[in-house]
Order: C-alpha cells, then structure tokens, then sequence
C-alpha cells in the first residue's frame, strides 16, 4: 500500500494482513491441522505490519507497537515499547500513510469447511510442491 517516494530514505517496510478470525470455521481448521498453540493464536487474527531502517524495526501488531534493535536483538525475542526518539519516529512516519492501516473485510458468514474441498486443496498444493 506504500506509493513510490512516501517512505523516508533506508526505510524498508512489511505487511501480514490476517487470514482472518481464528473462530471462522476455515481458520480453525487450519489452526487445527498445523497445531498452534491456543496462546497464539492472536498472532494470526491481528494484522502485521513493519518498518525497519536495518539497525531498528518497528513492530505493530494490531494496537500493540513494539521496537526491536536488531543489532543486540537479531532474533527479535526482546521488543520494548518505542521510546520516542528520532529513529523510532522516523520508522511510526513510515507506517502511518492511510492505505497501511486499512484491513481486508472477513467473510465472517462462510459456512463449515468441506472436507471435499480441502482434500482437493491439499492434493493441487502438494502438486504444485508446497505440501
């Protein structure tokens, strides 16, 4: 959703739009199937999107900002609230054009999964490799 030119120079941004609720049938068979953990499953049901000048990333998650210094965290298990200063405002001004924060509409009316058409899924995905 980012237009040529709106981010500030050696920014790179990210985005993960959510496949949807974990209480929408096709999520929670999904969820079912791959065994996430119940604690996380907030991971899928907030959207992702990042901002990160290769020293720093800024992370929000739904409300939830975290900043990450990547130099003494290169693994991100460490985040803090951002604190306010130059860099970490640099990288909230990336991420604040309108376009990042809209959401994708959930088809919250979908009915139960057909095990039919997810055993054809399954069989196209595992001939094109992915499975």
């Amino acid at each position: 959703p980012w237009e040529a030119g709106a981010l500030p120079a050696g920014v790179a941004v990210a985005q993960f739009d959510s496949p949807g609720p974990s209480t929408h049938p096709r999520v929670a068979h999904f969820i079912e199937q791959w065994g996430v953990d119940p604690a996380d499953y907030w991971r899928l049901d907030e959207p992702l999107t990042s901002a990160t000048d290769g020293s720093l990333k800024l992370e929000r998650r739904g409300p939830r900002e975290l900043l990450f210094d990547l130099e003494a965290d290169p693994f991100e298990l460490h985040g803090r609230e951002p604190d306010g200063s130059p860099a970490a405002e640099r990288l909230r001004e990336a991420l604040r054009p309108p376009s990042v924060t809209a959401q994708a509409a959930t088809d919250a009316a979908a009915g139960p999964v057909d095990p039919e058409e997810v055993g054809e899924l399954e069989a196209q995905m595992k001939l094109l490799g992915y499975l």
